[in-house]
């Protein structure tokens, strides 16, 4: 019974919104159902630690299986780690970019890479698309980045030093 009265509230707040009909069933199916895995942040990966050098090493063909993560919170809501979409208003975004994908040649995603592992910076609705139409790699433009590891990390002493 609780349930019925949570999509009940739930319909009125949105009607009284003017949300879409989309909008609406996606916020009931979203209290009702476990959320997919989101992407992860890139900053909540490195932690507090700091970043001691970038460089970037040009255009590099990446495995898309690699990117895991987005260097942009918001975007880490706006798709699943699988490249999803989950917020419906980002759905024109994708369409138009799905639409320039087949008639245009669009330039490289922006990826930070750290250990191993890549971020988009920029493109994540090409990545989206890549991964929707099955394809295993993608052209990037790719920085490497490393983080200051702290003397306990690394276990320096004076003596090693």
């Amino acid at each position: 019974m609780v349930q019925r009265e949570m999509v009940i509230q739930m319909i009125s707040i949105a009607s009284e919104k003017q949300f879409s009909i989309g909008n609406i069933f996606n916020n009931i199916a979203s209290a009702f159902f476990t959320p997919k895995s989101k992407l992860h942040f890139f900053y909540d990966v490195i932690g507090s630690k700091e970043i001691s050098y970038s460089n970037c090493i040009g255009s590099q063909t990446v495995e898309l299986s690699q990117i895991v993560g987005s260097t942009n919170e918001s975007r880490c809501q706006d798709f699943d780690a699988s490249f999803k979409l989950v917020r419906e208003f980002s759905k024109s975004r994708l369409e138009g970019v799905e639409k320039a994908w087949r008639t245009k040649k669009l330039p490289p995603i922006s990826l930070v890479e750290f250990d191993g592992k890549y971020f988009v910076q920029d493109g994540h609705h090409r990545v989206a698309i890549a991964k929707n139409n099955g394809q295993e790699k993608i052209k990037a433009i790719v920085t490497v980045v490393c983080l200051i590891e702290s003397s306990a990390t690394l276990n320096l002493t004076p003596a090693t030093i």
